[in-house]
């Protein structure tokens, strides 16, 4: 499904809290139901709790000097969590990352138990993070997912950044787009997001960006999003810098705008006889599309990428995870 696209969007949001506030099952019927015919702006400005990070920072571990393992992982509402929990502990690449990147993350969702799917990963790897709402659903999501028993108690759908080290300054930027799932049959609140942040290793600052564009879109909405992140970024070109997420860019249309043109580097590209081709990732099961990918820049040298193999990964989502290792240099 395509989508007319909506004004940009450019409105930056910093305000964090241990816990998203609570919306409340009266409320949130009420605003499933929309009585009073209200447009999706306005719904949008009555929930401001959709614009809250909720951020965690209990843990401290060791952690490398100079060195770090970044995961980027679509991992799917997080269901796995629901169906097979032991991945965690059976994932020796996730239980190694110092930031885990995680794109269609539920909190509050009934097709997902109404657990909060990104404390429950955090807490088992012991791990920091902060959580950002794309979307608040209007109803139980996807046609196959309506059945599920209960209601949504909270409704939020969005992204998360894990990290071994204390995560500083989050704040989300919202992208073009808001607005355009309002009509769809899943109805949304939202739009899609960039979740930005700040770590330290080893005495340096790094950022740490987690995106993820628009599939109900054209390539040319998709550049533009990605535009409205890095001129976000601009103040601060020389800081090291890592972004990762589900780009749906299947055709690799993008990828010269961002490395040519923005002077990224993409840690996920392959050499191959035709030329620079992503590695791919979707679908889990057979894989065919490069959409989730790793740029970076600044002072950071790639060490190392490599995209999971594990079987159990393949039933986890239907993204596969792709890792890379950096040293600060």
């Amino acid at each position: 499904v395509l989508m007319k696209p909506s004004p940009a969007v450019s409105a930056v949001y910093r305000r964090a809290a241990s816990s998203l506030p609570p919306i409340g099952r009266p409320r949130l019927s009420h605003l499933e139901l929309n009585p009073d015919g209200k447009s999706h702006d306005e719904l949008f400005q009555s929930v401001p709790e959709i614009n809250v990070i909720e951020l965690s920072n209990r843990f401290r571990q060791q952690t490398r000097d100079r060195f770090l393992n970044v995961v980027v992982w679509n991992a799917e509402r997080g269901t796995f969590v629901l169906e097979n929990p032991s991945v965690l502990e059976r994932h020796k690449e996730l239980c190694d990352a110092d930031v885990i990147v995680l794109n269609e993350m539920d909190v509050g969702m009934a097709r997902t138990q109404n657990r909060h799917t990104v404390r429950e990963i955090a807490d088992r790897l012991r791990m920091n993070y902060a959580y950002a709402v794309e979307f608040f659903e209007l109803t139980k999501g996807e046609p196959e997912e309506r059945n599920a028993p209960g209601e949504n108690e909270s409704g939020f759908h969005g992204n998360a950044i894990l990290s071994k080290h204390e995560i500083r300054d989050p704040h989300l930027l919202r992208l073009e787009g808001l607005g355009q799932w309002f009509d769809d049959e899943q109805k949304r609140i939202g739009s899609r997001i960039a979740l930005i942040a700040t770590i330290d290793v080893s005495g340096f600052p790094v950022r740490i960006v987690n995106t993820h564009l628009e599939s109900a879109a054209q390539p040319d909405t998709r550049a533009r999003q990605m535009r409205q992140v890095l001129s976000y970024l601009e103040a601060a070109s020389d800081e090291a810098t890592i972004i990762g997420g589900d780009f749906n860019d299947w055709l690799s249309r993008l990828r010269a705008l961002y490395v040519e043109a923005m002077g990224l580097k993409c840690a996920t590209d392959q050499s191959t006889q035709r030329g620079v081709s992503s590695m791919k990732t979707y679908p889990s099961f057979s894989p065919r599309g490069g959409l989730d990918r790793i740029y970076y820049r600044g002072s950071l040298r790639l060490e190392s990428v490599r995209k999971c193999k594990h079987q159990m990964a393949r039933v986890a989502s239907d993204h596969l995870p792709v890792y890379a290792d950096f040293i600060l240099s």
